[in-house]
């Protein structure tokens, strides 16, 4: 205990400051926060059909809760989580003690981490390990960039679930085609590619319009894109 013993009567804006060193822990310390006291925090996450996760926290029974806000970090290819984003703001505790969230922005193919703060003064209440959103459905998205000039990134998904055939192959405006990118059989997942523009003799290709189109089992998808020279 520390007692300030002041000269005449009290006054609050001469006092010095009423926490010792300088913060509410009493540690000296710049940017600390407060224990939750929330210990023992159960954490479970499920696929969803239409893709995306559904993610569940359990607090322990006692007493009530204020507000969390949740955040996401997508993991690298080094295994390490980038920068955590603001995903959802003042969600609060069931009256079981559950914490529920959909992220259905969550890319397939993807992983991630969550973390769960307390509105309030931002205190760290739970991190997750890493999530993996599989795969549900087959798709291809657009070519990046686009338009090109020499080359674009095409990427593609397959549906989790064992191995399956795919191709893609990349037609010119008169349904010709120009170059077979893939013709494999693969697990699912999310893929990369590259298009040079150049067919399947090595030559380079004129500037216009050109299409692109994926076919695997039980589904096909066709796009378009524009290169530039």
């Amino acid at each position: 205990m520390y007692v300030w013993d002041f000269p005449g009567s009290y006054d609050p804006a001469n006092s010095p400051w009423p926490c010792y060193q300088g913060n509410r822990h009493n540690d000296g310390a710049f940017g600390s926060w407060l224990p939750t006291g929330i210990t023992d925090v159960a954490f479970m996450y499920d696929a969803l059909a239409s893709g995306g996760v559904s993610l569940t926290w359990n607090f322990p029974a006692s007493g009530a809760y204020g507000l969390f806000d949740l955040s996401r970090a997508v993991v690298g290819k080094d295994g390490a989580p980038g920068e955590f984003g603001l995903v959802a703001a003042g969600r609060s505790v069931g009256l079981d003690g559950t914490l529920r969230y959909k992220d259905t922005d969550a890319r397939m193919g993807e992983r991630y981490v969550y973390e769960v703060r307390e509105s309030n003064d931002g205190g760290v209440i739970h991190v997750t390990g890493e999530i993996y959103v599989p795969v549900t459905v087959g798709s291809l998205s657009q070519n990046y960039p686009n338009p090109f000039n020499p080359t674009t990134q095409i990427t593609y998904y397959l549906p989790e679930g064992g191995a399956r055939s795919v191709r893609l192959v990349v037609y010119d405006v008169r349904g010709a085609r120009v170059r077979t990118l893939v013709d494999a059989t693969a697990m699912g997942g999310k893929y990369t590619v590259e298009w040079d523009g150049r067919n399947d003799q090595g030559q380079s290709v004129g500037s216009g319009m050109y299409f692109y189109r994926l076919a695997g089992r039980h589904f096909t998808q066709t796009r378009k894109m524009l290169l530039l020279k």
